[in-house]
């Protein structure tokens, strides 16, 4: 343009429009090229680091979930992630276009004056002495930001989790103000980078001036000994201010990406984190149809969490028959879960073997060996979504043995009722469903996996006495030609168990019959029984030596919780006795009036007070 305005070479207007329209398809060309390559590149950059990360994650071992909080975990798949995948890019793209404006720049400057090359490399040391004083401090508050962050997430996280509890004890302030610290905690890290980012600009600034004097003087005394045009001139004057500008800025980029990288670091670090045991040995995968039988074999099992802690499971060798019910129980810290997890192989053996089968299940791989044993967990897992989706998540199963399985474990009615059907929303964590059909659905995953080995881990320890015979009445019918190893701190649970493995810090102090645990009062079940009091303490006897059948009352039990399909037109659920008393009466409410059983505006309603547990024998007496 300086050329075109002073009519340099002669050119006509034509070929002046021509070069200065090639030269700005140019820089548009390099412009494309340079945002292209930069946000794609970047963007498989950031998808190859967050598929890593979510593998790692979900593939680490127990210990990995055991010594890193929930908001460190969230903080690296949200802020970390957030920055990677937008700032990141963006900013570096902007520092990049700044870099080869500032280099094009300065290489005008001095073309037109030359002079000028030694005061600007003077303020590019001072630049690059400002930068590096300023990277430092901004890179470790953007750590400190990031770290501060953590705990945050983690308290609002917890305090979700925990709203009832809040509530009941009249803690809302206090978890506020909690809140409130954390956040103010988190903010002052954030208001010193702000800070920081003003001292730079301030500094920039000044050495901006101090380029635009420099190219100014620089012009002045290049004139006095070489001629030079008024627009060459004021190109460079025009060039500097513009240089001036772009440093700062430049400065300020340069060191956000530093910053920005430490989420690189970060994400980074989570994508070589020590995963569990492979998924698949095609090497040593056993049989399709393995396991046949239910065996299983401990042979000097020692197990810890992680290498620096002590052992929780310590030489324990004992076997277990094909389609035997076993109790474990014990005093809290015995070892019970941990057995259990090593079954799972959720957490490695330190030393010992487990055989299923006649099969070494550390040398086959994970998937194989956790779909070869069902599990009823102590804390119901429920996915959103609908409830086909919860039972059967691989739509491996008809409808009609969906339906099969819902009838076995007690919840056709309520999915019947509902107008969707198998398609019922399950909303986040199975909020609109209780504890005990949260449960009782696991027990449906359960009864639909067709497995010889089925866990129990403290399964009803959270629901009402009806529920557990619910599920104790089917888990003894259905699985009857299963091995069932059941953990349960009611002993009323496990009593009628083939045998009982009674655990004390990590060893078996014993492994016999319940009546041979009762007949032996030096043992310790026999203490754990007695501890439940005396009245209760008989009956356990009675049930281990055969003189009564819990079978029978766990039955009774369930009749009285079991939902039933009659569902009056008001959608009031009725009880077994109910249904029987409509079948004699019939549907007219005269005659069931003439029963003397008030069933009010919605005929008939449920029952309470003593005929409520009444258990109707004779349905015409």
């Amino acid at each position: 343009l300086s050329f075109w305005a002073i009519g340099y070479g002669g050119y006509d207007i034509l070929e002046y429009l021509g070069v200065y329209w090639v030269l700005s398809m140019a820089a548009a060309l390099f412009i494309w090229l340079r945002i292209s390559t930069v946000f794609s590149s970047g963007i498989l950059a950031a998808k190859s680091l967050h598929k890593h990360m979510f593998e790692k994650v979900l593939h680490s071992s127990m210990s990995f979930f055991d010594t890193t909080p929930y908001g460190v975990v969230m903080n690296r798949f949200s802020k970390d992630t957030d920055s990677v995948d937008n700032l990141l890019i963006s900013t570096l793209n902007s520092y990049l276009g700044n870099m080869a404006m500032i280099i094009s720049t300065f290489l005008l400057i001095c073309l037109i004056a030359p002079i000028f090359i030694l005061p600007m490399l003077v303020v590019m040391c001072l630049y690059y002495y400002v930068q590096q004083y300023y990277r430092c401090s901004s890179r470790e508050l953007k750590r400190l930001d990031s770290v501060s962050r953590a705990p945050l997430y983690s308290h609002i996280s917890e305090s979700m989790s925990g709203v009832t509890s809040i509530r009941a004890y009249n803690l809302e302030s206090h978890f506020m103000e909690v809140c409130y610290d954390r956040l103010d905690l988190n903010n002052r890290a954030f208001f010193v980078c702000l800070s920081g980012g003003c001292w730079l600009d301030v500094r920039c600034q000044f050495l901006g001036a101090l380029i635009v004097f420099f190219a100014s003087l620089a012009v002045v005394a290049w004139r006095d000994y070489h001629v030079l045009s008024d627009a060459l001139a004021a190109l460079a004057v025009t060039s500097a201010l513009l240089m001036s500008s772009i440093l700062g800025i430049f400065v300020r980029l340069g060191t956000s990406t530093e910053a920005l990288m430490t989420s690189v670091q970060r994400i980074a670090e989570y994508t070589k984190l020590k995963t569990e045991a492979p998924a698949e040995i095609p090497e040593t995968e056993p049989p399709p149809e393995w396991p046949e039988k239910g065996d299983i074999v401990f042979t000097d099992y020692v197990m810890r969490y992680r290498p620096d802690l002590d052992p929780v499971v310590k030489n324990l060798s004992f076997s277990i028959k094909s389609a035997e019910k076993i109790g474990i129980v014990g005093r809290t810290g015995a070892g019970k879960s941990s057995l259990m997890l090593a079954l799972f192989r959720m957490v490695e053996a330190s030393s010992g073997t487990v055989h299923i089968n006649g099969v070494d299940i550390s040398t086959i791989g994970l998937n194989r060996l956790r779909n070869s044993v069902a599990i009823i967990p102590q804390e119901p897992v429920i996915f959103s979504g609908t409830l086909r989706y919860n039972l059967d998540p691989f739509e491996r199963y008809s409808d009609e043995e969906l339906w099969s399985t819902l009838e076995r474990c007690h919840l056709k009615a309520m999915v019947m009722a509902a107008d969707e059907g198998l398609m019922m929303p399950v909303s986040e964590n199975g909020d609109n469903f209780s504890i005990g059909q949260k449960q009782l659905l696991c027990l449906g995953r359960a009864l639909l996996k067709p497995t010889k080995i089925l866990v129990m881990d403290e399964a009803t320890a959270a629901v009402d006495i009806e529920t557990d015979a619910l599920i104790q009445k089917t888990v003894r019918t259905e699985f009857a030609d299963r091995t069932v190893l059941t953990i349960a701190h009611r002993l009323n649970t496990i009593i009628d168990s083939d045998r009982i493995l009674v655990l004390d810090l990590g060893r078996i102090s014993e492994f016999d019959t319940p009546q041979a645990l009762l007949d032996n009062p030096e043992s310790l079940f026999y203490s754990l029984a007695h501890e439940t009091g005396e009245a209760n303490a008989a009956y356990l006897y009675g049930v281990a030596s055969g003189k009564i059948s819990l079978l029978d009352d766990l039955s009774a039990l369930a009749e009285r919780a079991q939902i039933n399909a009659v569902v009056c037109d008001s959608g009031v659920e009725l009880s077994p006795e109910e249904v029987e008393l409509r079948e004699i009466y019939g549907e007219d409410e005269k005659e069931l009036e003439d029963s003397e059983v008030d069933f009010g505006d919605c005929p008939p309603r449920p029952l309470s007070g003593a005929f409520a547990s009444f258990r109707v024998s004779d349905p015409k007496h």
